[in-house]
């Protein structure tokens, strides 16, 4: 997309809210800033069920990130281009995720609506590894999962609002950095235990193994304070 870094600079150029400038403090570095975020995450109830949550959802999202494209051209013949056809619902399910989140929020509640957002990720990569049949019938399949990205994206944008929402102001950057940190950290590690398992046992055993063990980083969510908030504004002053 050629135009996409300017219209993302207009974009931050039409921000009006002024924000205070972090203060770092003498001989810091961006592993102290790091070691910050980790340390007020792991002491502050909420924050620590995301972050466990995002750690255990990361490693198996390796899984499945790995292995995606491999098992869907080599196992299930598909060509490049209706592959492409196919992630490309991706996108527009992610949109359709972002414009109904709200009203599930208003339906469901806030904690409510996150936990089962964040427990219905793995469904994505669930029916790909399913996939049987003719090549049309494999890229069905796929289309399917396709279709429940829009989970990615509703968990993600309440995740992220609740992060800024308990995160005292202060470290809030170091908070998201580190949250982005262990994310990022633990993807090639559950990338080459997915490899690993899918020479063992096949591509489909692993993205299985994956697509099933995403949900269960719920359960951190679920046995939290998460559980019982209704309404962001108002649980969280």
């Amino acid at each position: 997309m050629p135009y996409r870094s300017e219209f993302s600079a207009l974009s931050l150029a039409s921000i009006r809210k002024h924000e205070a400038t972090p203060v770092r403090l003498p001989g810091e570095n961006i592993a102290d800033e790091i070691a910050v975020g980790l340390r007020v995450s792991w002491n502050h109830p909420v924050l620590r069920a995301l972050l466990l949550r995002t750690a255990v959802a990361s490693f198996f999202v390796g899984f499945i990130a790995s292995l995606y494209m491999v098992f869907a051209v080599r196992e299930l013949k598909m060509t490049p281009a209706l592959l492409g056809v196919v992630i490309s619902i991706g996108g527009f399910s992610s949109l359709f995720g972002a414009w109904i989140n709200e009203r599930l929020v208003r339906r469901l509640g806030f904690g409510r609506t996150l936990i089962i957002a964040s427990a219905a990720t793995g469904m994505p990569a669930i029916l790909p590894a399913l996939a049987h049949g003719s090549v049309a019938m494999c890229a069905a399949f796929l289309a399917a999962g396709q279709l429940l990205d829009m989970t990615w994206t509703i968990s993600n944008i309440n995740e992220v609002s609740l992060r800024q929402a308990v995160a005292p102001p202060a470290v809030l950057g170091r908070v998201n950095s580190a949250m982005q940190m262990l994310f990022r950290g633990l993807l090639p590690a559950g990338a080459l235990v997915g490899g690993i398992l899918a020479q063992h046992a096949g591509m489909r055993t692993a993205m299985l193994t994956g697509a099933l063990g995403v949900p269960l980083s719920a359960l951190w969510l679920i046995f939290s304070p998460i559980r019982r908030i209704r309404n962001l504004a108002s649980d969280n002053g």
